[in-house]
């Protein structure tokens, strides 16, 4: 996700994708300890593209290479984000498994969907969550840091059996509870 338009941030938006890509880095190696398990990734700006997806892999080089080549631009579509999720769980995996998405975002949904068709960006964003849910029994877990939207992400967290995080600083602490709580289910 990005922040669009920032003309004082004296710096802050680079030290801040660093931290999401560490702490990216950290939650993918924490649940890659353990045998079995699989990420995959998934960069969303104004829609997603192939070559910011991942598929799902216990391949961590190749993991956090995809996450160190990840770079801030356009607008926020995290509906897009969670249906790529989705259709990648559901291409690389299957049902019997434990499926989860976390989604982070430091802003406000702002790019609608077809598939969720709301007209509403942030209610796309939260009904591609319960759609994810409902549909393939997969759990949303969000992260909100910077200035992102904690309602909709509260929202979309309530609605998929998951959890929202707001991380004021420490995105890779918030990344460890959550890579604890996945790889205790």
């Amino acid at each position: 996700s990005t922040e669009v338009g920032c003309n004082s941030c004296s710096g802050s938006l680079e030290s801040k994708i660093q931290d999401a890509k560490d702490a990216n880095n950290l939650f993918i190696d924490m649940i890659l300890n353990e045998i079995g398990n699989r990420v995959g990734l998934n960069a969303y700006s104004s829609s997603v593209q192939d070559s910011n997806y991942h598929p799902l892999s216990d391949d961590s080089t190749s993991l956090n290479a995809e996450v160190n080549s990840w770079d801030t631009g356009g607008s926020t579509c995290i509906c897009c984000g969670v249906n790529k999720g989705v259709e990648g769980l559901i291409e690389d995996s299957s049902q019997e498994k434990f499926q989860s998405i976390v989604i982070m975002s430091d802003g406000d949904a702002n790019v609608q969907c077809q598939e969720q068709g709301t007209g509403n960006a942030k209610q796309d964003a939260i009904q591609a969550a319960c759609d994810a849910y409902q549909d393939h029994g997969i759990k949303v877990y969000t992260i909100g840091f910077g200035s992102a939207d904690v309602q909709t992400l509260t929202e979309m967290a309530s609605c998929a059996d998951g959890s929202f995080y707001n991380a004021v600083d420490n995105l890779g602490y918030i990344y460890e509870r959550i890579a604890t709580e996945l790889v205790e289910t």
